[in-house]
């Protein structure tokens, strides 16, 4: 009796096994159908969240000592009411051969900071993977009302691609806008993405810049274009991204004769 009981189960287990994995296979099939890519639609809030870009403290006075420290290498410039603040960015090319700066973000940002309200405003965020040290490309939307700020989103950017960012702020503005735009659009991946909210306050510093700290990953040099402010041409303080220790990381080039376009260079890691 053990006998036929113990062939038995010999013949019931492959056949078991076998009809289970003829139900699980359609329905691998089927997740895997749905996951075929789709356009990204414009997000709530962003898709996943890199490390947040350094908060940009504007110095007392609009003024700063050339070797007093902070976190952001550009250009800025206050603006009182309605605003609409352009820039083009172009990503450079990040290396990553300086293990310190693995798990590192930089932002190349465009941005409005009310200092009510907080900072509006996108761009891209360029850095070193914390475990593999593989350069990563993300865009960025920045607004208050998101948890770290700024936030990377999962849309694709790759070194050599052109970013357009505009934000704009309008109605009343007297003293608070009801509403802040922005947009930040890849013209090379053909994707564009956008954020709308308000503003408690009409009085903006704009800054058209790197964001970052030591130590800084290497962006190599990035080229900002089409720089404008109300469009006019943009009339900014330049500033270098300088550490506590008093070293330049990055430096800004001077504005075009026009006033539309620099570029900001790295220099070192610390």
């Amino acid at each position: 009796m053990k006998r036929r009981q113990m062939r038995w189960i010999l013949v019931l287990v492959p056949t078991v096994v076998a009809l289970c994995l003829m139900v699980v296979a359609p329905v691998a099939d089927a997740i895997t159908g749905h996951a075929s890519p789709v356009p990204a639609p414009s997000p709530a809030a962003p898709a996943t969240f890199a490390p947040p870009v350094g908060a940009l403290l504007v110095p007392p006075g609009r003024s700063q000592s050339p070797k007093k420290p902070n976190d952001y290498s550009g250009y800025y410039e206050n603006l009182v009411g309605a605003l609409k603040l352009t820039s083009t960015i172009t990503v450079p090319t990040v290396k990553c051969t300086n293990s310190a700066t693995w798990g590192t973000v930089v932002g190349l940002l465009a941005l409005a900071n009310s200092n009510v309200s907080g900072e509006h405003g996108g761009g891209v965020e360029v850095g070193c993977a914390p475990v593999t040290g593989t350069p990563s490309y993300a865009a960025a939307l920045c607004d208050p009302s998101f948890p770290k700020g700024c936030g990377a989103l999962a849309d694709v950017v790759l070194p050599g691609d052109t970013v357009d960012v505009t934000v704009t702020a309008a109605g009343g503005c007297n003293p608070a806008c009801a509403s802040v735009v922005v947009t930040v659009k890849d013209t090379t991946q053909s994707w564009t993405e956008s954020w709308s909210g308000s503003s408690s306050q009409s009085d903006f510093d704009t800054f058209v810049v790197a964001v970052g700290a030591s130590p800084l990953a290497d962006f190599g040099k990035v080229t900002l274009t089409n720089v404008t402010s109300n469009g006019a041409r943009f009339q900014g303080q330049k500033f270098n991204l300088i550490d506590n220790a008093g070293h330049t990381l990055a430096r800004a080039g001077n504005l075009t004769q026009a006033k539309t376009s620099f570029s900001v260079k790295w220099l070192r890691a610390a």
